[in-house]
């Protein structure tokens, strides 16, 4: 229904994965109604470099302070930049914000593909799929412990955040995804509801 609140079509649409059986990536974009522009629009190296020192000021304050840390002068002063520049480059501290998660699940998903791309998937069972997915996660705890720390704090503000919701439920969705094709290759009749419980 387009008119049903938001929090009752969400609970109606967990309900009908965990209960009924239905499909999670069959479920509508969280926030993507709101159409809220994420991707600046500056251009050339010099935009590309000083982007870059605003994301990863905007990361660092994330991993050391959290998401309420984060404003345009913190960001700023972190960067070496004036008061405005990420204005220029964001309209908003929540697009910021996006960009800076964007980068940390790009990162997270880039270091997996680098462990699944040694992977011989016509030996795959269960039990080397279960050392694989322990050697991952005790490799995201301990050296990339503190990044991955500074993402939860982000699912947290996805509750506030129309365009963080929508950028969590695309991760979420290709972690779903990607499950779905490894459990796939273990049990044909593996159902939509395994991958989101790994």
């Amino acid at each position: 229904e387009p008119h049903q609140p938001r929090v009752a079509r969400e609970a109606e649409q967990v309900e009908a994965v965990l209960f009924g059986g239905a499909d999670p990536a069959s479920w509508a974009p969280p926030g993507a109604e709101d159409g809220i522009t994420t991707t600046p629009v500056r251009g050339g190296r010099k935009a590309d470099e000083t982007r870059t020192r605003i994301l990863e000021a905007a990361i660092a304050i994330l991993i050391e302070e959290g998401p309420g840390a984060i404003s345009y002068r913190a960001v700023a002063t972190r960067a070496g930049l004036t008061a405005p520049a990420p204005v220029y480059y964001y309209p908003s501290v929540d697009a910021l914000l996006n960009a800076a998660q964007i980068r940390l699940f790009e990162a997270a998903k880039d270091r997996y593909r680098l462990i699944m791309a040694s992977v011989d998937y016509s030996a795959l069972d269960i039990h080397r799929l279960t050392d694989l997915t322990t050697a991952v996660f005790q490799r995201e705890a301990t050296e990339f412990g503190a990044v991955s720390i500074a993402s939860y704090p982000i699912r947290l503000e996805a509750a506030r955040h129309a365009q963080l919701r929508s950028t969590m439920w695309v991760a979420i969705r290709d972690q779903n995804e990607a499950w779905r094709r490894l459990l796939g290759q273990l049990s044909p009749a593996a159902g939509p509801l395994e991958p989101l419980l790994v």
